[in-house]
């Protein structure tokens, strides 16, 4: 999948990009689609592509078909657990070897993990190196050695991220917002909420909904919790959880039934969804309760690109995006029953405003991103095809959209 950059522009201009995981478990792996998507439109759309993208899979799974499906070049290379030294060392030479076989002039890491082998194989293969942040870096030991590791950029889907990156190590940070795919997410592809509901079989009014994992941080108890305020305020409100198990924490899923159960809640959990967007459509609130802070809530921009009333706790990357919108969302505090249940009456009253299909797609449109993205990745191809930049600056920088 090559497109032309233009006059005098070089003849390779190609990126490898690096995924850990080839499941869609969350944000991270759908943006990966969403910007392969977009790059995939280039020709019919207004995005300018310059470079040529392949993708090396560090396990096998139902993303490496689904880039294929859009015409990107893959390659799987088993990758196994990182403390195997050896097999780690046999992947990156075998991504180094990759690199040099494609002439790729940069090399991202979608995720720090994947950072930790295509950042020492850039090295042996003297190319740039860079990777997507999605989340806050932590005290792990992955996080620590992708930080140690030469890079000529992270990208961050926040400022709350990238403040958060350059606290651990001095490579220059750029902040690129995350997006949503308009064909997917489109209010006027989808059947009315109503239609929904009944195809979903859905009963009861108002429709409440969250959209998360099913992990403890992503406040589905105080979800909980704050549906037995809503309920004695509006007695036919129903509820929904769409969201799968996440491996970490494999019994939540029953602990979740469990406290459904002793309250006697009118509370659908669906499962991991194949079309996440029509359980939202089916919605009359968009709830997100992270109970610490979010590195950014791709839930958010999707309520937003559905029209739909959006109650979210004001802290990390929600607090960024809608911080200066207020009107857009109901922000609560955090951790609070109380005020998610008010921020949810308020929102059912219809408190929000919303943002026009026009205004969402300049800010938020998967075009946009692969738009930011492509040209700060072809600005480092530029830079130097040839070796990996040494990673130490004074400072952290910190580029928002503009």
């Amino acid at each position: 999948m090559k497109f032309s950059a233009g006059a005098g522009a070089e003849a390779n201009r190609r990126v490898t990009l690096v995924m850990p995981l080839a499941e869609q478990r969350g944000g991270a792996e759908a943006l990966l689609l969403h910007f392969l998507g977009a790059i995939t439109r280039a020709s019919r759309s207004s995005i300018q592509a310059w470079l040529e993208y392949d993708v090396v899979f560090l396990e096998a799974g139902p993303m490496v078909e689904a880039c294929r499906a859009l015409g990107v070049p893959v390659r799987v290379l088993p990758a196994g657990q990182m403390r195997q030294i050896h097999v780690a060392g046999r992947t990156i030479r075998s991504l180094a070897s990759h690199l040099r076989e494609r002439r790729s002039a940069v090399v991202l890491a979608w995720m720090g993990k994947a950072h930790c082998y295509s950042g020492a194989a850039a090295h042996l293969a003297k190319v740039s190196a860079a990777w997507w942040q999605h989340g806050f870096p932590g005290r792990h030991w992955i996080d620590r050695t992708s930080a140690a590791i030469p890079a000529a950029r992270i990208y961050c889907c926040s400022k709350a991220v990238a403040d958060a990156q350059s606290r651990l190590c001095k490579v220059p940070t750029e902040v690129i917002y995350p997006c949503v795919d308009l064909a997917r997410w489109n209010v006027d592809e989808l059947p009315t909420p109503a239609e929904a509901r009944r195809e979903l079989g859905v009963k009861g009014s108002p429709v409440i909904g969250i959209l998360a994992r099913l992990q403890q941080w992503k406040g589905i108890e105080v979800f909980l919790d704050a549906a037995v305020a809503v309920r004695r305020r509006r007695p036919g409100a129903t509820f929904l959880i769409v969201g799968g198990e996440h491996s970490l924490e494999p019994g939540f899923a029953a602990r979740l039934q469990s406290i459904i159960h002793e309250r006697g809640l009118p509370v659908q959990m669906t499962g991991q969804q194949s079309c996440p967007e029509r359980w939202m459509q089916a919605m009359d609130v968009v709830v997100h309760a992270s109970v610490t802070p979010e590195p950014f809530g791709m839930v958010l921009l999707e309520a937003l690109a559905l029209g739909k009333p959006l109650v979210a706790t004001a802290a990390g990357g929600p607090l960024e995006l809608l911080g200066t919108r207020p009107d857009l969302a109901c922000l609560v505090e955090p951790g609070r029953p109380d005020a998610l249940a008010a921020g949810i009456e308020l929102a059912l009253r219809g408190e929000c405003s919303f943002l026009t299909r026009r205004e969402f797609a300049s800010l938020y449109s998967s075009d946009e991103f692969a738009v930011r993205l492509n040209a700060s990745l072809a600005r480092l191809a530029t830079k130097s095809a040839a070796a990996t930049p040494v990673s130490e600056p004074s400072e952290a920088t910190c580029v928002s959209r503009s």
